[in-house]
């Protein structure tokens, strides 16, 4: 958390935290603070076990990155089709209250926030292709697709002063895939 504070001090707008700690318990909310940082992009892995809920990804100011598998699909215009890794973290916060943002959504957390908040490769069956030591290698994982999210709002442009960029999918869910 302090590495995360430190960051955004000197100027970054996009954390990414391709950790977690599996699980929950009350006193993790009182960390929350370090995570907590309007106007910047702070993305969390939701971890590598289905149904686990993984914090900080549980924060409700932290846009928590889920996993996805791709394969190849020449009818869709695309290229790809994409559907839920079955490993990728999930479930319902339970000590974090559901935010406004998922509000009116069907999470099957009433109460509480629900994880992920968006999601990218990271299955490491299609994950990431990587050049080491002489060869390829292929890699997966939330710790994958953390990176990858928080490089896409880079991409979009710097977010905007006071708010929290976990909300923003939620405003336009239609333009995203």
């Amino acid at each position: 958390g302090q590495a995360v504070d430190q960051a955004v001090t000197l100027g970054a707008k996009y954390v990414s935290n391709s950790y977690g700690v599996p699980g929950e318990t009350p006193d993790e909310t009182t960390f929350d603070h370090y995570y907590e940082h309007p106007g910047v992009a702070v993305t969390a892995s939701t971890g590598d076990a289905g149904n686990v809920t993984n914090w900080p990804a549980t924060n409700p100011k932290v846009v928590a990155v889920a996993g996805t598998t791709l394969n190849q699909d020449s009818g869709s215009p695309r290229g790809w089709d994409e559907s839920a890794w079955a490993d990728g973290g999930s479930g319902c916060s339970l000590y974090e209250a559901r935010p406004d943002y998922q509000q009116g959504i069907n999470t099957n957390c009433p109460d509480n926030k629900a994880i992920g908040d968006i999601s990218a490769d990271a299955d490491p069956n299609t994950g990431l292709g990587i050049y080491e030591g002489g060869g390829w290698a292929q890699y997966g994982g939330t710790s994958l697709s953390s990176p990858l999210i928080a490089a896409m709002y880079a991409l979009a442009g710097t977010p905007v002063p006071g708010t929290y960029p976990v909300s923003y999918p939620y405003a336009k869910p239609s333009a995203l895939n």
